[in-house]
Formats: C-alpha cells, structure tokens, sequence
C-alpha cells in the first residue's frame, strides 16, 4: 500500500487549527469547575482549599467524554474517587523518595494498562497519573493527607453536578448528523432508483450526493475521533454505522443498475417500486434515529420485501413447471437479492442507532463495535468481555497496550526520582510532562512533545505576564475565566493551542494562593524541557513505535489472524463433525490482533488529523476486518446448533475463493503491493443463494401441502428435514455473504478503489 511521504512537523502547527465548531459548551463548563470553588475560597479565607478542590473538579471534568448517562455517571464517580485518593497519596508520598517512585511506576504502569478497556478507560488511567504528580508537587505543609482526599472529592462532586446536570456533553453531534444525512442520502437514491422513469442521470446525481454525504461523514467522525487516546462506544457505534452507509451505498447502487431495463420485470414493476419506496422511508427513519433517538419504521419495509419474495417463489415455481416468464424470474433474482441485503444492513443499522442512544444492542450489532476481545473462546458474558480475560491476553510484549504501560511506568518514575532526587524547583512539571506527552507511538510523541514545548514556554510566559500584572486574587479568578473557556473550546482542534491556555491555568489554580511563586515560571520551562527530553528517549529506545510501518504491520498480523480462524471455523462446516472444540486459540489471536490494528487506527488519527489517502484505505481496512472477525464470531457461535447433515453447493468453492483472497490480501499489505484480481467469488456465492432460494421454495410447498389443523392453522411441520436444513444453512449463508462484502472492501481499499 502506497504512502505519501510525510509533510514534517513544523512550528505553524502550533496556531494551526482545524475545521469544526469550537466546543464552547467544555469551556463553559471547565471554566464554572474551576472558577467558583478558587471564588468560593477566596471569599471564605481558605484559598488553598478552593484551590485542591478545583483541581479535583479540573481532572475530573477531563473525564467526561459524553455517552449514556448511566455510562458517564459510572466513569466519572469512579475517576471522583479514584483520583482523590491518588491525590492524597501523593500528598503522603511526596516526603519519601523511596515511596513516591514505586508508587509512580505502578500507578504510570496502570494507568497505561487501561487503554485495554477503551478510550473512556484510557482517559481515566491518564488523569489518575496525572493527579498523583500534582499532588507530588503541591506546595508542603498546606494539606494533610485526609484534608486532601475530601477536598478532591468535593471538587469532583463538583464536576460532576455540572456535567451531568447543568452542562450536559454532546460531543458526537456534529459526528451523528453527518451520519444521519448518509442515511437520508442513501434511502432518496433508493426511492429514486426504483420510481418508474427515473434516469440513469438522475441516478448517478443521487448516488454522487450519497457519496459526498458519505466522505464528509468520515471527515467529521475523523475530526471527532481526532486526539482521542482510544475510543469510546459511541465512537464505535458511529464508526459501524458509516461503514454500513457505505455498505447500502454499495448495494442500492447494485441495485439501480439492476433496474436501467425496468421492462424486464413486467407485471412486478409496480411492486418493486412499492418496496423501493418503503425502503427509501426507513433508511431515513434509520437517519432520524441516528440524529435524535427514537425507533426506526422497518416493519413495512419487512412486509414488502416479503410480499416480493413471495411472488418471486411463486414465479420460479411457475418457471420450473415451464409456464412462467424466465426472463422476468431473471431480471427478478439480482433485485430481491438487493433488497434483501438492505433490509439486513437496515436491520443492523437500526440496532445501531438505538444503541448509540441507550437502547439494546442486539447481538448482531454487538458484534460489529464491540472490542473484538468481546468474545473469548466463543462465550459472551452478558454482552461484554471479562475483563479479567482482556487484562491477561494483554499481559504480553506481543500487546501494544502493554508495552505502552511499561514504557509509560518507566520514563515518569525516573522523571520522578530525578526531580525528587535533585531536588529541582517545580520538578514535579518533569514528571507531569512525561505524563501528558508519552504515548505509544514515536512518531505522535515527536508532535507532541514540539507542541508541548513550544504551548509550555508561551503559556509560562503568559502566566509571569498576568501575575505581574493582576495585583489581586480576584482580578486573578476572572482572568482564568477566558483561559478556560479558549483552552478547552480549542482542544479537539489543535493541542498546542490548548497547552498555551492549559499551562496558565493549572500555573494559577495550584499557585493562586502563594504569592510570589509565579517567579519560577523559568524553572517550569527547564522542567518541561527535562521532561520532554525523557519521553522523547523512551519513546526511542525503550520499545520503539512508529505507527505507520507498525500499523501495516499490526494489519498484516490481524489478516493473517483472521484467515486462520476463517479456516478453522469453515472446515467445521465443510467437513463433517462441526464442534468448537480447538477454535480457541485461533479465536484468541484475532482478537488481540484487532484490538492492536483498532488502536493503531487511533494513533494514526492523531499523526494525520486531517486525514489524506493513507487515512482513509486504512479505515476502510480496519473497518473490513472488524467484519470479517465479527461474521467469524457469529459462525462459530452456531456451530453449537449446527447439525453438518446438510450440504450447502458453492460452500466449499466459496471458502476456497476467501481462504485464497485473504492471504492474498495479507501477502500484499506486507510486501506494499496492490493486491491481485480477487477470485470468481459471485460464482459460488450465487450457487449459495440459489441452493437456499430452493430449499425455501419446497419448505412454503411442504406448509402448503400439510391439511390445516384446528382452527384453521396449517399442521405443525417445524421439526421436518427442510426445517432443519434451514436453520443449518441460512445464517452460514448470511454470514457468507457479509464475509465477501468486507473481503472486496478490503480489496478495493488496498487497490485504491
């Protein structure tokens, strides 16, 4: 896979900002969280308690990511009272060298190990660190110990009072709109297509339009995602729902090229564009659910595609008898193949959407934003993973996460022993430095530590020019104000600006209460510089990362990993015997494997924030391969009621067809060569179809043929043969069909399509 050579870093970056609405609403909020306790205490006599308690609110205000309500009230009571007890005991360790360095390797260790769980952990795990070296650094003898815990836990109280009753966070809606609008796109384009005298022109426009809501979708989901340190479940719920955009794009534009010779389809035309039409309605329904909750109208929908299913049963059987129109049947097949793929994906789409507002997942949907460690060894626990499990599979250097971690725990306890050792002046600024700027990759280290220094020297700058300036305290309170609402409305943005205004604000809120202190500004300049230099030489020499060749890497492994839990899977429906028995392990390696392509995906958001060609085929890889691992998961869940004593035609020529598409695919990303043809794969996949069409038709002969019963109802045939053909074969054959989609997206991306 080609790349474009890297622009550099450069200091324009710094003041460089990118599209978006600034989020005014978080700085509002920050501002309130920080501002009224520093007020409240000046007001009382004990500034340097207003002052502990803004810091609590201050850290856990950077919490909250948005989400559910039950999720965000969870997170942020868990960081409340997590980070007052790190603070305390930072506090207690400050005294003792001997304590405060284990301490800081093993809640830096922690902290990193977090990032397993996703990016709302993540975000906890790196404020907690954070947390502990401010209560290293805060000023001796101010605070006790239990003084310090209920102090910070009033602030963050606090802070959460404001986020969740006054300021609620919505920080994907600009991010579910777009989304929504792919939806509405995609569903006019399919009403369009199947109105009579709709032409290809008029077509093509819809389809462009589609595709142009589509590209901003992405656009404005990789600005949101953009400087996040992993990602949360409405992050991925959006991320599934574009990738299924893109998928009824696909399918409806199949679909209209199917139907430029409406005139094949003879009698049936007027019902196709019933369908069409109830179909356009619920992708649109699916969009307003996306944008403002509520259900999606899918029903009608159902009842059409299976009234056309019925008539196109009816035909085959008149066709099979010699009496009915082949061409029609013809013309037929491809279209109710189309809409039956679109019901499927609108099924999907619409668990999603009701998911990303609190709803039940179904576990379809699951499987598709779920973290792919999930499932281990093919159990679901309720709907989550152990997270047991997922610590112990990611307790190997094979783990990016826990190579993160070490490093992470490494470089901020020599930070720590060095500025404690040396007794450096605001030397707590080395370690919290290290804590802001080290990540997992060299290369957004490298960004961030240029704009770490760069926003540290003019934000210090910037706090000696206030303090000299504002002689009082509360001139000092009202100048934070605007520090906080600019910072944290800029954040998503660009975080050298951020640092500018961040730097101040934590210079005044720890420091508002000592006089004087302000004339260190130039030892917090050296200190970040020290600090800078630190993480910059972890990240070089202590497991080095760099996520563009590691992310091709890392995707080369879970291609690899996923072709070798396909084949283990598969044989189990090609060959007699099905049983889970010996999937384990196979199952074990992609799922840590898509867990580390997931996280390079992230690190390369935050190395290329404005996106380009490398961007967009890796997202649209990672997103193939998260569906190839979650069909996998679904076969391999029913080979718990899978009989093997029913054939499928076109199974094994299809599995074959994969088997060598994957390793094709895998070959290329590792050798950054454009993939080969892919194999005749609609082929095998039609004879699948055709064989399940069949066996459907004789099922609706077999309940035609039964007398009726009492009252009236057909006799009960649920335990026949064809029954139980149908059940063997009609979720392999779904899930079949999702496998070739994601295989052909995952070719077109790396073929530049």
């Amino acid at each position: 896979m080609a790349t474009r050579p890297s622009r550099g870093l450069h200091w324009g970056a710094l003041f460089r900002v990118d599209p978006g609405r600034p989020a005014i609403g978080t700085g509002l909020r920050v501002a309130a969280a920080i501002t009224v306790p520093l007020a409240i205490g000046l007001g009382a006599g004990h500034l340097t308690m207003g002052a502990a308690i803004s810091l609590g609110a201050l850290n856990v205000a950077m919490v909250d990511s948005g989400g559910p309500e039950r999720t965000r009230v969870a997170v942020l009571s868990t960081a409340t009272v997590v980070n007052a007890g790190v603070f305390a005991l930072g506090i207690v360790a400050a005294h003792t060298l001997g304590l405060a360095v284990p301490l800081m390797f093993a809640v830096a260790f922690a902290g990193g190990l977090l990032t397993v769980y996703g990016r709302v952990a993540s975000i906890v795990g790196f404020v907690t660190t954070v947390v502990y070296t401010l209560g290293l650094g805060f000023p001796p003898g101010q605070l006790t110990a239990p003084e310090a815990l209920w102090l910070a836990l009033v602030g963050g109280a606090w802070a959460m009072i404001l986020a969740l009753g006054l300021w609620p966070l919505r920080p994907y809606a600009a991010a579910q709109n777009a989304v929504a609008a792919c939806y509405v796109a995609v569903g006019r384009m399919v009403a369009g297509a199947c109105a009579p005298g709709t032409s290809a022109a008029t077509t093509g426009r819809a389809s462009r339009s589609a595709r142009d809501a589509l590209g901003t979708a992405h656009a404005t989901l990789r600005a949101t995602r953009f400087g996040r340190d992993g990602e949360s479940a409405p992050g991925r719920i959006l991320a599934a729902l574009t990738e299924s955009a893109g998928v009824l794009l696909e399918v409806s534009e199949g679909l209209a090229e199917d139907l430029i010779d409406r005139g094949r389809l003879g009698s049936t035309a007027t019902l196709v564009r019933e369908v069409g039409e109830h179909m356009g309605r619920s992708l649109r329904s699916v969009g307003s659910a996306v944008r403002a909750g509520g259900p999606s109208d899918l029903t009608s929908t159902e009842a059409a595609v299976s009234d056309l299913s019925e008539v196109v049963g009816k035909l085959r059987a008149e066709v099979s008898r010699g009496a009915g129109d082949a061409t029609e049947l013809a013309a037929l097949r491809p279209v109710i193949s189309s809409f039956r793929h679109l019901m499927n994906e609108a099924g999907e789409a619409a668990a999603l959407a009701a998911g990303l507002h609190g709803g039940a997942l179904g576990p379809s949907a699951r499987r598709l934003v779920e973290p792919a460690g999930a499932v281990v060894d093919g159990t679901r626990r309720r709907g989550r993973a152990d997270p047991w499990v997922v610590l112990t599979r990611n307790l190997t250097f094979d783990s990016v996460a826990f190579r993160h971690a070490l490093r992470y725990a490494t470089v901020t306890a020599i930070g720590v022993l060095l500025f404690l050792g040396l007794d450096l002046p605001k030397g707590y600024w080395v370690a919290l430095t290290i804590a802001v700027i080290l990540k997992p990759f060299a290369g957004i280290t490298l960004q961030r530590t240029l704009l770490r220094i760069g926003g540290t020297i003019l934000g210090a700058l910037l706090a000696v020019a206030i303090t000299a300036s504002v002689r009082s305290d509360w001139g000092t309170v009202l100048v934070m104000v605007p520090l906080a609402i600019v910072g944290f409305s800029l954040q998503p943005f660009n975080y050298g600006l951020w640092v500018i205004f961040f730097t101040p604000l934590v210079i005044l809120t720890t420091e508002v209460a000592h006089p004087g202190q302000w004339t260190l500004a130039g030892w917090r300049i050296a200190d970040t510089l020290i600090g800078a230099a630190l993480a910059l030489a972890g990240s070089y020499l202590l497991w080095p990362e760099s996520s563009r060749p590691t992310a091709r890497r890392e995707l080369v492994t879970a291609v690899t990993a996923n072709r070798a839990y396909f084949c283990a899977v598969m044989r189990r429906y090609v060959w007699p015997g099905p049983t889970t028995e010996g999937l384990g392990g196979p199952h074990r390696a992609a799922a840590l494997a898509a867990d580390n392509v997931e996280a390079d995906l992230q690190q390369l958001l935050g190395e290329r924030p404005r996106g380009g060609d490398l961007v967009a085929r890796y997202w649209r890889l990672v997103g193939s391969n998260r569906g190839v691992y979650g069909a996998l998961t679904a076969l391999e869940s029913h080979l718990r009621t899978f009989t093997g004593r029913h054939r499928l035609p076109g199974l094994p020529e299809l599995c074959h067809g994969l088997d060598a598409a994957l390793g094709d695919l895998a070959s290329a990303l590792g050798a950054d060569r454009p993939p080969a043809p892919l194999p005749a794969l609609d082929a095998a996949l039609a004879a699948v179809r055709d064989h399940l069409a069949e066996v459907e038709l004789a099922r609706a002969g077999e309940r035609a043929a039964v007398p009726a019963g009492p009252g009236g109802r057909p006799a009960d045939t649920d335990c026949t043969p064809l029954v139980e053909e149908l059940r063997d074969e009609s979720l392999v054959a779904v899930e079949a069909e999702r496998l070739v989609r994601r295989v052909t997206a995952m070719h077109s991306a790396l073929a530049g399509g």
